[in-house]
């Protein structure tokens, strides 16, 4: 029996961020330019996720892994683009409330930086959950094993009383190698006919 539904955050519960198109307009460079590079900034948003530097931190590392200078104001010009490219899937948060009503467990499992969270608690994005695990505070991130694990164990549940749903293939791998039901997401439509024909299974 199904008592927990895990979503991701980004491609599953809102618009995913367009990284690429922000950092091309802050930095003047074209959006190829960003996407070649984009490699080269993976460690910095490792460390980030995980909590393990400050936002100014941030920047300044990804500036440098960029090669290109660090703009003025940088931090408060991403977070008004990051708001401004805001949008919830209303179909999915019907879904949250739904089975909430069928007395199921909804929980949050993001890999995201701490100022990208602080957005999400200002459009009172966590607050319908009823547990929120965010890789900027755990020190851990999916596809790590240990915050699949962490996840049950907060939860009180099994690995097969649980549904996670993922817009990375890589994500979900792990969690199905530990029993879980997965959704690969893919629409916000897909999403809800997919955890609902778990649930009634």
């Amino acid at each position: 029996m199904i008592k927990a539904v895990i979503f991701d955050y980004g491609g599953v519960l809102k618009k995913d961020s367009k990284l690429s198109e922000d950092c091309a307009k802050m930095y003047n460079m074209s959006v190829e330019e960003v996407r070649a590079r984009l490699d080269k900034t993976k460690p910095v948003f490792a460390r980030s996720s995980k909590g393990l530097i400050s936002e100014a931190e941030f920047w300044n590392e990804f500036s440098v892994a960029l090669g290109k200078p660090e703009p003025v104001d940088c931090a408060k010009k991403y977070r008004k683009m990051y708001q401004k490219n805001f949008v919830f899937f209303t179909e999915v948060f019907d879904l949250v409330k739904d089975l909430k009503n069928r007395g199921i467990k909804t929980v949050v499992l993001s890999n995201i930086l701490n100022f990208q969270a602080d957005i999400i608690r200002e459009n009172k994005g966590y607050d319908i959950f009823d547990e929120v695990i965010l890789s900027c505070e755990e020190g851990m991130q999916k596809p790590d094993l240990d915050i699949f694990l962490l996840t049950v164990k907060r939860l009180g549940l099994k690995p097969e009383e649980c549904v996670f749903i993922d817009d990375k293939e890589t994500n979900t791998a792990v969690a199905a190698g530990l029993g879980m039901k997965t959704v690969l997401a893919q629409n916000p439509a897909q999403i809800v006919k997919n955890v609902n024909k778990i649930i009634k299974n």
